[in-house]
């Protein structure tokens, strides 16, 4: 294909290159201030990525080169190269390097009883907020190929924008999650443009909760959330008991929440490998469960706060009815921990990270005696330097390393893998 590209001159010093890869395509933009651009076109023919090859995936590819930027440096000096897909003449204030650098030294300069560390973390945790449009505040999961995952977002939106004070961000992200809601349900992540929205996830949208739950326990923005969240809130409570996508309702036996259907696997643990689920997790899962709780929790909360009796009457019956189900439905009394998932009378007893979220959610579920059997249990069998295992060794699924062709590793993923 021709690779097409132009380039002008910035006052006579440096230059900006807009390139069009493939036609159709948008133009990307190359901008630097300092560095003159030099024209020297090639294509570097079937290059190949051996660890691309290992892993499975297509690892053979051609490379065009447009050119190179040429500058003298000094000793000290640096150059700075902006790749952008806006177009320099319409963003002018895109192009200002010093505004950046000014933001850095004043996140470094700041809480001077925090650790450089910390600090360093501030500014990583930047690079994972974005905009997908000119007002809509999103998450990318993780670079290069994770787009904006709900559950991976409400997980971590305490530390990228509550712990550093971006707390319009974190307003932007709630609002404009909450305008996703569909059947009582958040999207397992926001597609591409290629891609269809994918709604296959019961604990994406339970913890919405305690995201928000975070949020008002650091801003006290309680206005912002009765305004445009109870509503949407509501909306979810209402489709969670009533039943929607993927079996996922409320047991009215017991109050606990129970989903799944044949080759889905709803939880965080969804490795699939040919459509098929390895952990498919059907039932009454422990930590959706334990989300579960602490939902009703801060719904219970919000209708005192906003004296609305009958919704905290509600509530509070659910939640107690929760609480007196839980552990007389997932303890363990033959290994001292958390069964993983009940469905009927089937009982997991794999031992599993997931039971951790029943103590260490706002609204823990278990009793002193019982948290401190769970945890010891736990720490011994699947604690990792780096994490926890989601397995523990010596179960007959376990695979003790995450290692192989695409198959070995979506077996070994949920199945032993240690996740910090």
């Amino acid at each position: 294909l021709q690779k097409t590209f132009g380039v002008r001159s910035i006052d006579g010093k440096g230059s900006v290159v807009r390139c069009t890869p493939y036609v159709d395509w948008d133009p990307v933009y190359l901008v630097c201030r300092t560095a003159e651009f030099r024209e020297k076109s090639d294509w570097y023919s079937k290059v190949e990525y051996p660890q691309e090859r290992y892993r499975g995936f297509d690892y053979r590819e051609d490379l065009w080169s447009y050119g190179e930027y040429e500058v003298k440096l000094q000793a000290g000096e640096s150059v700075q190269i902006i790749c952008t897909m806006h177009s320099p003449e319409t963003h002018q204030s895109n192009w200002n390097p010093h505004k950046e650098t000014e933001r850095r030294v004043k996140v470094m300069a700041t809480s001077p009883d925090e650790s450089v560390f910390a600090r360093r973390l501030t500014l990583a945790a930047d690079q994972f907020i974005v905009r997908r449009e000119s007002e809509v505040t999103s998450v990318m999961a993780g670079y290069p190929w994770h787009a904006d995952h709900v559950r991976d977002t409400m997980i971590a939106l305490p530390g990228l924008t509550l712990v550093t004070g971006r707390y319009r961000e974190a307003k932007s992200i709630l609002r404009s999650y909450a305008r996703a809601l569909d059947r009582g349900l958040l999207p397992n992540r926001f597609p591409d443009a290629q891609s269809r929205t994918e709604f296959d996830s019961v604990d994406a949208t339970l913890w919405f909760f305690v995201a928000i739950f975070k949020y008002l326990q650091y801003t006290g923005d309680f206005e912002f959330v009765k305004t445009e969240l109870r509503i949407p809130l509501l909306e979810i409570m209402r489709y969670l008991e009533e039943g929607t996508r993927f079996g996922i309702r409320v047991d009215d036996r017991d109050g606990l929440l129970m989903c799944g259907e044949p080759g889905l696997a709803l939880t965080w643990m969804d490795a699939k490998l040919e459509e098929k689920a390895l952990t498919p997790r059907n039932g009454k899962p422990v930590e959706v469960n334990a989300l579960w709780y602490n939902a009703l929790k801060l719904m219970e909360r919000l209708a005192e706060r906003f004296s609305i009796p009958n919704d905290m009457a509600r509530f509070a019956r659910r939640a107690e009815q929760v609480e007196e189900s839980f552990l007389r439905t997932f303890w363990n009394d033959k290994r001292g921990c958390l069964f993983d998932v009940v469905n009927g009378m089937q009982k997991d007893s794999a031992v599993r990270p997931n039971q951790i979220l029943a103590l260490s959610l706002p609204f823990p579920l278990l009793d002193s005696e019982s948290a401190e059997s769970m945890v010891k249990l736990v720490g011994d069998r699947l604690l990792a330097p780096m994490g926890l295992r989601t397995l523990e060794p010596g179960h007959v699924e376990y695979q003790g390393e995450y290692d192989g062709s695409r198959a070995d590793r979506s077996r070994a993923r949920h199945q032993g893998s240690a996740w910090t």
